[in-house]
């Protein structure tokens, strides 16, 4: 990327991220994020050792793009060897889509608690987002796309200071919902004994969004921070 241009957020103060684009490329990171709870604000959650990146690259008009969702940091050096660890994180959209009889429609999956759990010993790492949505917007209004889909659920084995494994849409009981084709989920740890996360996911799938099985891809990045 050459002659971008970019802002840097604040929020109450605090020092927030950088988002830099130029006319056909945009690369964003988030390590700050502010919870809110029916816009009141909870709490906020900072990484100190990571962040979590999405990048597009496309000109308009072009026929095709290439999107990206992953995370870069100082990864942990000394892995814990036992014991777990519960993060607390959020959860930001990459490109997220479904095929609305040929039109590609945006969805989101809103709401909810980002929660990732590791334990050390056994080498694994499972959670991601709980008591969510899944929605798109018309006319600035939300609309539900499946109320059985409540979050997304990532099971991952761990090799060194990384992690892979795999995501899926899931409902309230951690059951798939509908299939998919791909389903890959990725991450890592940053900071002495493990202090954070991140992680990136891409499905790839079939489920009934709006009333009609519809094809779809949802990718995203979660940050996180051991409580």
């Amino acid at each position: 990327m050459t002659d971008v241009k970019g802002d840097v957020y604040f929020d109450g103060g605090n020092f927030g991220d950088v988002n830099a684009s130029d006319e056909s490329t945009s690369l964003s990171s988030v390590s700050v994020y502010n919870v809110y709870d029916n816009n009141n604000f909870v709490e906020q959650i900072v990484m100190r050792h990571g962040t979590t990146i999405r990048y597009r690259e496309g000109a308009d008009g072009a026929g095709t793009a290439t999107y990206a969702v992953g995370y870069i940091g100082n990864n942990t050096t000394t892995m814990p060897g036992s014991g777990q660890a519960t993060y607390k994180g959020f959860n930001e959209s990459g490109t997220s889509v479904f095929d609305n009889s040929g039109t590609m429609e945006e969805m989101y999956l809103t709401g909810g608690t980002v929660e990732l759990t590791a334990d050390f010993g056994a080498g694994t790492v499972k959670g991601g987002i709980k008591d969510g949505e899944l929605t798109t917007y018309r006319n600035m209004l939300p609309v539900v796309l499946n109320n059985a889909v409540t979050g997304l659920y990532i099971d991952a084995n761990i090799t060194g200071s990384e992690y892979t494994g795999t995501a899926h849409l899931v409902d309230a009981n951690n059951n798939a919902v509908g299939t998919t084709q791909t389903n890959e989920a990725i991450g890592a740890f940053f900071g002495d004994g493990a202090a954070e996360t991140a992680a990136a996911y891409v499905i790839e799938g079939n489920a009934m969004l709006d009333g009609q099985n519809r094809d779809y891809i949802m990718s995203g990045t979660i940050g996180a921070v051991k409580k």
